[in-house]
């Protein structure tokens, strides 16, 4: 006669198949992903003005998820600052960068002095940053017709991929440009006929 052996699963294992059967995972996946529509919002920036993605149809938006004051923003805004609005913001990029921990005014405002940042700075992302699903740091690309483009989450300043974000950028902008002339094209031709 064979004796069976069993193996009890170890605690862990329990806990971690108890977790995903409730849904809740281990690691969160962003609530959007490429393809998808846009989730709208409208934030108020450093200066008081209202943003929302909609609001720069036809262009495409950059989203930048961050916490001001932290070491890895420190980092990221200069760059996106000198890599990204510097050299696409001539060509239709608009770039809003979202504070996701709802420090004060000031603080965000100490922060865009000291990191150069040009492009608006907004305040209270919090929902935003539920609504997206994303941690910070994050960048979110959403072409000129409202679909999300690109998305990049990870930790510290590996979210920034210059080159993968600066490639979407390029095919959202000639995207943006064609519909530009084709839309100014049938504009023109209701004038001319």
């Amino acid at each position: 006669m064979q004796s069976e052996t069993r193996c009890s699963p170890s605690p862990i294992r329990i806990v971690l198949l108890a977790l995903l059967c409730a849904g809740l995972g281990v690691s969160g996946a962003a609530a959007i992903d490429v393809g998808d529509p846009a989730p709208e919002f409208l934030l108020v920036d450093l200066d008081g003005l209202q943003h929302s993605p909609s609001g720069y149809t036809p262009n495409p938006v950059l989203l930048m998820f961050f916490e001001s004051g932290t070491s890895v923003s420190n980092a990221l805004g200069p760059a996106v600052q000198n890599e990204v609005y510097d050299p696409y913001v001539g060509d239709g990029l608009r770039i809003l960068g979202i504070e996701c921990t709802g420090k004060p005014h000031e603080h965000v405002d100490h922060f865009r002095n000291q990191s150069g940042i040009l492009f608006p700075l907004l305040l209270d992302g919090e929902s935003v940053q539920d609504e997206y699903g994303l941690p910070t740091p994050s960048f979110v690309l959403i072409g000129g017709g409202g679909t999300v483009r690109y998305v990049s989450e990870g930790t510290g300043v590996n979210a920034y991929d210059r080159d993968r974000l600066t490639g979407a950028i390029e095919e959202s902008l000639r995207e943006s440009n064609e519909t530009k002339r084709s839309t100014w094209g049938l504009i023109k031709s209701l004038y001319t006929d």
